[in-house]
């Protein structure tokens, strides 16, 4: 009956979106569709940026409270750290604002710290093989020579649950990570017709044409994974309320 639901709601654009969605207390998948399509990541490679850098803290390679100087040069768009005259930046504080505004400055600092081959390493050791870093945020250069960082929605599914289950970091990483997400200040996509006192872990991306949500949304009643990507859209506000369409429905499915 939900699937039924859910293509009568994607109507001709199922070709253009990946979806997942999974009953977590149950480890059983309930839907998915193009999960295994690749597609432009936008900011949801962050999330494994984010993993990286706490995975070589725990290393001991750095601490959460280390100092990084920020430059003018580093400074890109779509960026607080852009707008501040502030020099200086725990490594825990560029890991917030990469995830909770998915600040462009603190991921290209981050990835820089921790370096590209680190990143896509991770994603090798996972299994993740089609979740690729390939430049940094507002790099137009590389943009135009098609370096384009990519995911599936199967690879970002296998990579959060990992996170949630504890099993690529520390309990107490894997706790603060999975806090940060909680923390999201991006609430227009998976949690647009939802209240907002559901707790949701969540991150975004988008690019022109292109917007993607998955978080993990916890009610009284079940712990839940949801994920949708859509590219090709006509604009992001049609494809944030249909994300949005799609996560309530979901959440009705579920309560």
């Amino acid at each position: 009956m939900l699937k039924e639901k859910m293509l009568e709601l994607i109507g001709n654009r199922k070709d253009h979106i990946g979806l997942i969605v999974k009953n977590l207390d149950k480890d059983e998948w309930i839907l998915k569709l193009n999960e295994n399509k690749t597609f432009q990541s936008a900011s949801i490679i962050k999330i494994p940026v984010m993993i990286e850098a706490l995975r070589q803290v725990e290393e001991g390679k750095y601490s959460l409270d280390q100092m990084i100087e920020i430059n003018d040069r580093d400074k890109v768009a779509f960026s607080m750290i852009r707008e501040l005259n502030v020099w200086e930046y725990s490594i825990l504080d560029l890991i917030t604002l990469m995830i909770i505004i998915s600040d462009n400055t603190a991921t290209n600092i981050l990835i820089d710290l921790l370096g590209y081959d680190s990143i896509n390493s991770l994603m090798e050791s996972l299994n993740l093989r089609h979740t690729k870093l390939r430049r940094k945020m507002m790099d137009f250069k590389a943009i135009e020579e098609a370096r384009t960082n990519t995911t599936r929605p199967i690879d970002m599914a296998k990579i959060l649950e990992k996170l949630y289950r504890g099993e690529i970091l520390s309990e107490e990483n894997s706790k603060l990570a999975i806090d940060i997400m909680k923390r999201q200040w991006h609430r227009d996509t998976i949690q647009r017709y939802l209240s907002e006192d559901i707790e949701i872990a969540n991150k975004t991306g988008s690019l022109d044409g292109l917007n993607h949500d998955i978080g993990i949304v916890y009610t009284e009643k079940v712990t839940y994974m949801i994920g949708i990507f859509i590219e090709n859209g006509v604009d992001s506000l049609a494809n944030k309320r249909l994300i949005g369409n799609i996560s309530k429905l979901v959440y009705d499915y579920f309560q």
